[in-house]
């Protein structure tokens, strides 16, 4: 019946996405979350319950769940469609709703207003933090760059390193504010073709980024990362660039969730697949802690958190910094974060990291089934609300701020849902993005309207025509 119901799972995505947009190619926001979500609750469960799970050490928990038992997977996998309609239903409300189609048609019209000098300072701006930011994540741990990112995943799984001193990695999150910069030089680049300062700065920019994803030592952000750049590059007429794109999409998608790990240092060996049936069930472990995750909460959930972990995620993001500024320590006692008491749930400890907290798991922690529904409703409003203030216009940057959040909603905001995760690792993307928003309300309009680089309308992304692109409201 899992079975089944994993297949039920991958039609309902599939004929539900090419019936409102039958061109394959196209990806928005809703797209985007349905692949995501087709990975982890439909062709991730038929995998595990056809070829099973990975027989690697580091998969060990995973093998505790008892998800062979009917009477566990198969409400996990109906309260899983049971998400995924509450976000159909949320987009396709969120498209008739004034104030959603009102509030994100004025942001996006406001966005248009920023002139090509705004955006460059911008991006200075945030790639001024970022270096100062990662200056003193370096002083701070007594050790130079290199030693950091030698030493990442020692660091990043709070083990000591000779000659490397203990230290938060708040700076480190700060100096993540280049990779935005680095997508807004993108958007800049057909206005600065000729200019060998703005090739300086891209370059050193996108080296900056590079750098500090190697030091957080994460697979996700770090894949991300490549999957922005990899699509931008895509939309350039070159034969060759476009062949640069593919080679680094599909380098970062295979080869950063199986061996990203070793790569970085966080684990000491990677596990190689000598088949296809063994890089399934590979695939399959790497993804699959959405959906256990879920089995797991259904059995032993004795409480419901009644949506507290946004205002938890403002504490996390504003209050605890600002209170280690001002007192030196950390705050002790605050409650922990629906990731964290997953983890706990799963594994006993949190002291060798986080099982992340998709959204289906998360409105499940809210408040059982109710709560799947109001969450992934609200998901579905939030990427409406976004696909109309992104729209795929000529505009370059808008445009390539547009790819970089839908990646960035499709994967963290859906597979890693934690909202104290989300804040806190999409910090590079939000805060930037609030600050263009408010500096757009002030901004005069322009007379000389921009186009984007020099891009072609290619069939992975809506097509930038007249209006501004459509994006199959429903």
């Amino acid at each position: 019946m899992s079975v089944v119901l994993a297949i039920v799972i991958c039609l309902i995505v599939l004929f539900s996405e090419l019936k409102r947009v039958k061109k394959v190619l196209y990806v928005d926001f809703l797209r985007a979350a349905s692949i995501s979500f087709l990975i982890i609750y439909g062709i991730t469960p038929l995998i595990i319950h056809t070829l099973g799970l990975p027989g690697s050490s580091r998969f060990f928990w995973m093998h505790q769940i008892n998800y062979d038992d009917p009477w566990v997977s198969v409400p996990a996998l109906l309260i899983a469609i049971i998400g995924y309609i509450s976000i159909r239903v949320g987009w396709m409300i969120g498209h008739g709703l004034p104030f959603v189609s009102a509030s994100a048609g004025n942001i996006g019209r406001c966005l248009k207003r920023i002139s090509h000098n705004l955006w460059w300072l911008i991006a200075i701006t945030l790639l001024f933090v970022a270096l100062i930011s990662l200056l003193l994540y370096s002083a701070r741990r007594e050790a130079d760059v290199l030693t950091l990112i030698r030493y990442a995943g020692a660091l990043r799984t709070y083990q000591s390193v000779h000659g490397v001193a203990e230290a938060s990695f708040t700076f480190l999150i700060y100096a993540t504010l280049g990779i935005t910069a680095s997508f807004i030089l993108f958007g800049l680049a057909r206005y600065a073709k000729k200019s060998a300062i703005y090739w300086v700065v891209l370059y050193f920019s996108l080296a900056l980024s590079l750098t500090v994803l190697l030091m957080r030592a994460g697979r996700l952000h770090l894949m991300n990362f490549g999957i922005v750049l990899a699509i931008i590059i895509l939309q350039n007429r070159s034969s060759l660039l476009r062949s640069v794109g593919i080679a680094i999409g599909i380098g970062v998608i295979v080869v950063i969730p199986i061996a990203g790990k070793y790569l970085l240092g966080v684990a000491p060996n990677w596990d190689k697949p000598q088949n296809l049936s063994e890089f399934l069930t590979l695939m399959a472990g790497e993804t699959g802690f959405p959906y256990l995750s879920l089995i797991n909460t259904i059995n032993s959930l004795t409480s419901y958190r009644v949506f507290s972990d946004v205002p938890l995620a403002i504490i996390y993001t504003v209050g605890v910094p600002l209170y280690r500024v001002f007192a030196g320590i950390p705050p002790s006692d605050l409650p922990l974060s629906v990731a964290k008491v997953n983890t706990v749930s799963l594994i006993g400890t949190t002291a060798w990291g986080e099982i992340p907290v998709d959204l289906v798991t998360l409105g499940y922690f809210n408040a059982g089934v109710i709560g799947v529904v109001i969450t992934a409703f609200f998901y579905g409003l939030l990427i409406k609300w976004m696909e109309q203030v992104f729209r795929a216009d000529r505009n370059g940057v808008i445009y390539t701020l547009r790819i970089a959040w839908i990646v960035f909603m499709a994967t963290v905001g859906l597979v890693y849902a934690d909202p104290v995760n989300v804040f806190r690792d999409g910090l590079y993307l939000i805060f930037p993005t609030f600050i263009v928003i408010m500096l757009s309300l002030l901004a005069p309009r322009s007379s000389n309207p921009y186009s984007a680089p020099n891009w072609y309308p290619g069939s992975i992304f809506p097509h930038w025509g007249r209006g501004g692109g459509g994006s199959g409201d429903v």
